[in-house]
């Protein structure tokens, strides 16, 4: 278990400290302690409401105190979103994990060899990418500011895109809007979250606005696509991945080049039934989750 794990862990590293676990689940913890740490990895997103999951979480901050939680939006998530897709047209429901995996992994693994720093076997990357469900939604670093503002402010990411170029002298008072600079500076670089391998200079905030809105889109079209197999909820979405390449090829065309040969897979899937191999989109990962901290006023 995972909580054995940490006892081993922390009990290895920190033999003078003592810690206390409690086996529960998050929503029924209850304490009158605050804490100086607060941290929620990998939890948050796919949360039925991932905002007030996170508010919840927040709560046991101290004045002064430091949350750290992770992010995932529609931009981070667009690649495994679609591989998402493609495992769910190579098998059926009622197929055993170990089925599921089979097929899947010959599909992945050239897939996941291009990844420069991976720590995960494929088939743990496969289980958790890929099989298992996602039943909730998505939280956005920008969701995330909104969720705790005005309570705490933004303090810094990973990786890091955060920067204050306000003179010292604007930054006074009860208000020194944190909040906005960070969510400023996510609109303007959301883009760079798309393909780990490249990143560009800041965007108007209106260009990765039409980014984020394809990108979440096509993760719930897929979701529910994953969840009921009804095969109308693919009517558009050749299109949309069209209409995202269209906008990579303002700021990376080899990521624009991936995704038109997605989208011409999945033209191809849909005439004859077989899903070719993608080799330009292969090596395009997203940046996957974000690193958020935040700051208890």
């Amino acid at each position: 278990m995972s909580v054995d794990a940490a006892r081993q862990l922390l009990g290895g590293r920190f033999a003078a400290t003592q810690f206390v676990f409690a086996e529960t689940l998050i929503e029924n913890f209850a304490t009158d302690e605050h804490f100086d740490l607060v941290i929620c990895e990998g939890t948050i997103p796919f949360q039925l409401d991932p905002p007030e999951f996170l508010r919840r979480v927040a709560a046991f901050a101290a004045p002064d105190g430091i949350v750290v939680t992770t992010c995932v939006d529609g931009v981070s998530m667009l690649a495994e979103t679609l591989r998402r897709l493609t495992g769910a047209l190579l098998t059926q429901p009622e197929q055993s994990t170990a089925a599921k995996l089979e097929k899947l992994l010959p599909v992945f693994a050239p897939h996941l060899a291009t990844l420069r720093g991976m720590s995960r076997s494929h088939e743990d990357w496969i289980l958790d990418q890929i099989i298992q469900p996602l039943v909730g939604r998505l939280l956005s670093i920008d969701e995330a500011i909104v969720a705790l503002d005005p309570d705490f402010d933004a303090h810094g990411t990973s990786p890091r895109f955060l920067s204050d170029w306000r003179w010292h002298k604007d930054i006074h008072g009860s208000s020194k809007n944190y909040n906005l600079v960070a969510r400023e500076a996510y609109a303007r670089n959301l883009h760079n979250l798309i393909d780990y391998r490249f990143v560009g200079d800041a965007r108007e905030a209106e260009d990765n606005r039409q980014l984020l809105e394809q990108g979440d889109t096509l993760f719930y079209l897929v979701q529910q696509y994953v969840q009921t197999r009804h095969s109308a909820l693919l009517a558009d979405l050749p299109e949309r991945v069209a209409e995202v390449a269209a906008l990579c090829r303002r700021f990376a065309p080899v990521t624009a080049a991936a995704f038109t040969d997605y989208r011409q897979a999945l033209m191809q899937w849909r005439r004859t039934g077989c899903m070719p191999a993608c080799d330009d989109f292969a090596a395009c990962f997203g940046r996957g989750q974000q690193y958020l901290s935040f700051v208890r006023r």
